[in-house]
């Protein structure tokens, strides 16, 4: 989950996007029942932890194929 208080150079600072993307991790863990270990946070990230983010999930998508589990990636 991706969320930034930054709307863009020319917006004002978004005010409430850190706890909207919080609390739609904790629907996630506490009703979907997805493992919090399972659910990537990234806040106000930057241009290089955006793409380390991606490929972190990527990795993580490879190796649990591997295992024939399911993967599921929202996007």
């Amino acid at each position: 989950i991706v969320g930034s208080n930054n709307g863009g150079r020319e917006l004002p600072q978004l005010k409430y996007t850190i706890n909207d993307i919080s609390g739609i991790a904790n629907i996630l863990s506490d009703i979907g029942g997805v493992e919090q270990e399972d659910c990537l946070l990234l806040i106000n990230p930057n241009k290089k932890e955006l793409a380390s983010g991606f490929s972190h999930v990527a990795k993580e998508i490879n190796t649990i194929k591997r295992t024939n589990n399911k993967v599921e990636f929202l996007f």
